[in-house]
This record gives structure tokens, sequence and C-alpha cells, in this order.
């Protein structure tokens, strides 16, 4: 006993020790409240369920006085210096302890202050709620990041939380900041009683879990534990363009004509890198296996209960910074040949940077916000037994690499229920706009004023159309957040030009103590950018592994020398495609480079080095994706 209460007084003091500064400039402030009603001390039935945002639903309008809101609060969470690790947690009493549904859940990540901090510093790369004890569906029950989508469920439905039900937490939490952080997840429920909820009527939903980088879509594809992350590099992909034919497209027009603009890559239909998270050739990272791969696959029957058939009634994408959108495809075999149709897009809708109201900012950054649909907006789509949801990640590949990314759906079906409209039903209409509602209740989308503005006019209307015979299904959905003004730090300041004299010639560089060594900024402002032979390796070693530490060397554009923002630095330092002769020496630019996590742990790549052999002469910046405050330069020469 007397070991345990010396250890347990040792970690407390470490603890800290470790935020002495922190907790000395908020003297007297306690850490976020936890609430006691979700025990049952209090009773349920107090109506606070009301809208928060122009983007969320008014629960108590819909339950009135039946539903409660819910407040948690996860944690603490010791955050190291560019943590960047996925731990599993149980949840020990955060979650209701009385019978009932979820009708709602909003979630966020808030410092000891109850603030949401910089996402410079640190954000919720992801959370994923997962039930031990019994089955909620296919894989977690609900997941957020850092875009904080608010889980709304359409009227009348939700998810069953029983007293008895055990939760873990799988979490990650990015601190990109150089000093330690106490953290908290906290989520915001709407809950029902079970009694309140069986006299209204609320059905039980399943959860589908869809994810492109969980599992194996090829033989030779590489998954990675915990952590289903993939690249997508600068220059793959194609020109942005919905080709369903007989469908229509964003432009309102069918066919082929729905151009979008800017390059992007499909994943994993398409090879979307040079390599993948661990450094390594694998499916569509490197090897290109597009002609036998259409996407990732999951089987609808996994989540619906037992039942032969459904309606799948909410769906929504997780995308990180580079990503444009989810595709959800329907497959379904009809005599003994492969139909599919689109039945969902989930965009990014990324902020604009000066009028955070709007929409309309470069998709670089956390800032941006997910849309989903419900039943309520008239999305629902029935499936079948042996049904297949395939699903692919959208990245633009434009402006920059984008590197350990992901591309998760979550859909929830009504199991049994056959309301739903048959996308393969030749007089059902696909239409890829957002929906406008219709003369029967259905909501219109909820979306930015520029964007609705914008889209005035060339709207979906769901729904039966009795003047053509036709169902519309609207694919597209609605905002669910607004923009947060913990992300909207976009403006780098001043970027000094690097100095110009030259440093010592160099064959290994050691990474310690959050810094490049002979090549870190700090260093090479008094000593020179350090040289390196052109055709002679380059021995990167992150000697910080020791302390669960990873680091990367990501190429950004010269000078990289500005500020840490929500949107800089970038892996955006290759020279632009004019500059080759070939798409194929474009692709295979060595000197723009990256090279992936280096440490132990749950980090893809496992392992400490890295060489890189230079083949271009000139000088060339470069940082860490972990811990973006970390830059370095060095200039190669023949």
């Amino acid at each position: 006993m007397r070991r345990w209460r010396i250890w347990l007084s040792g970690a407390v003091v470490m603890l800290l020790g470790l935020n002495t500064g922190a907790f000395a400039q908020v003297a007297g402030v306690e850490p976020p409240v936890y609430e006691p009603r979700f025990l049952g001390v209090v009773n349920y039935g107090e109506g606070t369920c009301t809208a928060e945002s122009e983007y969320d639903i008014d629960n108590t309008a819909r339950y009135g006085n039946d539903c409660t809101r819910l407040k948690f609060v996860f944690g603490p969470i010791l955050a190291k210096p560019g943590q960047n690790d996925v731990l599993i947690q149980p949840v020990t009493f955060e979650k209701p302890w009385n019978d009932g549904f979820m009708v709602r859940n909003k979630p966020n990540l808030v410092d000891q202050l109850g603030r949401t901090p910089p996402v410079e510093d640190l954000h919720l790369h992801h959370g994923t709620w997962l039930n031990a004890n019994r089955n909620y569906g296919s894989g977690p029950f609900w997941a957020s990041g850092e875009e904080k989508t608010v889980l709304i469920f359409p009227e009348k439905t939700g998810i069953r939380i029983m007293p008895s039900d055990q939760w873990l937490l799988l979490h990650m939490v990015h601190n990109a900041s150089p000093q330690p952080m106490l953290t908290y997840i906290t989520y915001e429920m709407d809950y029902v009683p079970l009694a309140a909820a069986e006299r209204i009527g609320i059905k039980n939903l399943r959860q589908i879990w869809l994810d492109v980088g969980g599992g194996r879509f090829h033989p030779q594809a590489e998954p990675y534990l915990l952590n289903p992350v993939f690249n997508t590099q600068r220059g793959f992909g194609q020109p942005d363009r919905l080709g369903y034919e007989s469908q229509v497209g964003f432009d309102g027009t069918t066919g082929d004509a729905s151009a979008a603009g800017s390059k992007v890559c499909y994943y994993p239909r398409e090879n979307c890198a040079r390599f993948n998270s661990a450094g390594r050739v694998s499916a569509q990272q490197g090897l290109d296996v597009s002609d036998e791969v259409d996407g990732k696959d999951q089987t609808v029957d996994a989540g619906l209960g037992g039942a032969e058939e459904g309606t799948l009634v909410v769906m929504g994408g997780h995308l990180h910074p580079g990503g444009v959108r989810t595709e959800v495809e329907l497959v379904r075999k009809i005599d003994g040949v492969e139909h599919k149709r689109l039945i969902n897009i989930s965009d990014a809708v990324y902020w604009d940077h000066a009028e955070r109201a709007n929409a309309g900012g470069p998709p670089i950054s956390w800032d941006l916000s997910m849309t989903g649909t419900i039943r309520d907006l008239g999305w629902s789509v029935r499936v079948k037994k042996g049904d297949i949801l395939r699903l692919n990640g959208v990245y633009e590949t434009d402006i920059a690499s984008w590197y350990e990314q992901m591309g998760i759906v979550m859909t929830w079906v009504l199991p049994g229920d056959t309301s739903g409209i048959d996308v393969f039903d030749p007089n059902t209409v696909l239409d890829h706009r957002f929906p406008g509602g219709n003369d029967a209740g259905v909501l219109p989308a909820r979306l930015p004023p520029n964007m609705a503005a914008a889209e005035a006019g060339n709207l979906c209307t769901p729904g039966f159309n009795p003047e053509t015979g036709k169902t519309t299904l609207c694919t597209r959905g609605q905002v669910t957040r607004p923009a947060e003004d913990a992300r909207g730090n976009h403006n780098p300041g001043n970027e000094p030009a690097l100095p110009t004299r030259k440093g010592p010639v160099l064959d290994e560089i050691t990474v310690q103590g959050f810094s490049y060594g002979p090549a870190d900024l700090g260093v090479i402002a008094a000593a020179g950018v350090p040289q390196v032979k052109a055709g002679k390796p380059l021995r990167f070693t992150n000697v910080d592994t020791a302390g669960y530490i990873w680091h990367t060397i990501t190429r950004c554009k010269q000078p990289c020398t500005g500020a840490t923002t929500a949107s800089y630095p970038l892996a955006d330092g290759g020279k632009p495609r004019e500059a080759f002769s070939s798409d194929a020496e474009f692709l295979a630019d060595p000197m723009d480079f990256d090279s992936s996590e280096l440490g132990f742990g749950l980090a893809p790549a496992q392992r400490a080095e890295w060489t890189f052999t230079p083949t271009e002469t000139g000088v060339y910046a470069f940082w860490c994706r972990i811990h973006p405050w970390m830059r370095g330069a060095f200039e190669v020469v023949p």
C-alpha cells in the first residue's frame, strides 16, 4: 500500500510540475465542471435541448420537456509537447446512467479553463466512441475530429443507451505546441428517457462504420492498427469531375458535365501517392491497382441487427485538411450484373478567412465544417441484404501534399424499415445539389449565407413529383456547425529570408530536443545553412523517440520562416508541373520529400531513421508536421 501511495504522489507531483506555468496563470479557476445529472441525481425532463446555432436542430421544439441536454467531461488528458499518439480508455461514468435515447451529440476539446485552444496549438485529431458489451452496429457508434460535427438524428430516432453499457473512448489529441497541456474532451448530449421515448415513438437506429483506411481493400494494401491513415500527394489524381451518367450534376446538368475545377485524388479508387504513411509502397500508395479497386466496400447487413433490409436515414463524413468531400455509392447486383449509384456527398466546407460567417476559404487547414444529411432533409435510402456501401475520400492535390489523412463516413440505418427511396428504381432521380425543401414539410439545407445566395434557384427538390412520376433523392446535406474562432488564425506574418551564409558540410542530422540540430532555423541564423552533397545520402535520426516523441522532415515552400498558424506551413515545397518534361517526372520528384513519422509506438513508420538522397542543387526548407514550429533548411551543392 505504501508503495502505491508513493507512486500516486509522485504522479501527481509530476503532473502539476509539468503544468506549473499553466496553473500559475489561472489561480482560483476550476477545470470544466462535471455535471451530476447523468448519474440520475437530478431528474430528467428539463426541456434544455434548444438549438445553439443557425445550423442546429431545436430538440426542445421536437420533444418538449422530455429532452434534457447532458454535459459530459472526459479527462483530464495530459498532452505532452508534440503528442500525436492514439490512446484508448474506458469511459468510467461519462455516459447516461438512465435507460433512454441519445438524439443529438456535440463534441468539443477544451483546456483547463474550459476554453477551446487555437488549433495550431492543440486539436482533436479524432475521438471515437465504442461500446464494449453491447453492439450498436458495425464498428464505433460515434466519432468526430477537429471539425467537431454535431451529430443530429432524424425526428423520432436515436440510439438506445442502457445503464449497463460499457463505453470506450479511443482518442488522438495533437499537442502541436512546445508546452505540455491539460485538456478535456467534452460532449453535450440531448437525451430522452425510455418511458418518454416509448410514448413519443422514438425508434432505435443501428450504426454502420465506413472507413477507407480501415482494413484491406486490396491484398497489397497496408492498414495500420488504430490509425487508419493514407497519403495524397501533389499532382496525383485528375481534374475534379462527377461523371455519373443520367444523374444530375453540380450545375444541374446531366451526364459528364460537372466540372468543379481543381485537381483531386479519390482514395482508394486511384493511386494517390508515391509511398504510404510508413514510407513504403503499397496499393494506391505507389502501387497503382486502379483497374482492380473502385473504393472501400462495406456490406450493409453487418449493421442491420438481423433484419434483411432497412433504410439509411443519416450519413456524414470526416476528412482532414486538404479533404474536399466523401462519396458513398450503393452497389447492388441485379441479374448477376453489378450496378452502382452515388447516394451521398459529404462536403468539407472551408470558412472564409476574413468573413467568418461565409464559406470559401482554401482547403488547407482544420478551419472547416462537414456537411451531413438526414431524413428530415428528404434523404432516406432503402438497402437490402447483400448490398454494398462503397466509400472514397476525395482530397485536393493542386495546392500541397497531405500526409496521414483519413476518409470516414458514419451512417445510421433503421432496421426493417422499407420506406426509403429505392435508388435502382428507374423512376428515381439522383440530384447532386443541396436540398431546398419541399411542400410536404421536408426541411431545406442550412448553408452559409454566401453559399445559400449562390445556390438560390439551383437547389434540389426532394421527394415525389406527381407531374413527372419520379422521385428525387438529394445526395448533399447541410453544414452542421458554424466557424470557430480557434481555427481562424491564418496569417503567417513576416517571412524572413533564409541566411545566405554557407554552413558546414553534413551527411547526418540528429533531431533532438525539438531541434533539427545544425539544420535548425535557430542554429543556421548564426552558423549558416548546412551544405549537403548532391547524390550523397543524408541521414536523419530522431533521438527524441526515446521520450515517445515523433518527428517528420517534410518539405515546405521557401523560406518557410513565418509564424505557425492554422494553415501554415504546408507541404507545398515541390516545383510546379511546368518545370518537368512529363507527368511521370513530376509525380516521381524526389525533392518533394517527406520522411513519414519517425518514432516507435503507434506511428505507422516504426523507425527512428530516414535516409534521403538529394538529386538537385539548391536551398530546401522543411518542417515537422507534428511540431509545425520546428523548421530547418539545407543547401544541396555539387
